[in-house]
């Protein structure tokens, strides 16, 4: 008998969660966003748990879910580096005019 999708998941991500962590950690630098990316990936897998169509690629499934989700971050930590970069600029233009 084979396992739901769902189960098979929950037993890979127990099996696995130290691995994602470490992954995780190594892209973004930072232990609560790491965690945090970890949760997101975890809660999008079982989400979607019926769109994984082969039981044999649950690891490579959840690991796109992850790198998916530590992209996602480093793309928007960036934005909000750039945007405050802009507003300290703006900021200093205007004292300089003054």
């Amino acid at each position: 008998m084979t396992e739901k999708p769902y189960d098979q998941i929950v037993d890979f991500i127990l099996r696995n969660k130290d691995d994602f962590y470490r992954l995780a950690y190594l892209n973004i630098d930072d232990r609560e966003l790491a965690l945090e990316l970890v949760e997101n990936s975890v809660c999008h897998a079982l989400d979607r748990c019926n769109t994984l169509h082969d039981d044999m690629a649950v690891d490579t499934w959840f690991y796109r879910i992850l790198v998916d989700e530590c992209r996602n971050m480093e793309r928007n930590t960036k934005k909000i580096t750039d945007i405050d970069r802009a507003e300290d600029n703006i900021e200093l233009s205007e004292h300089s005019i003054l």
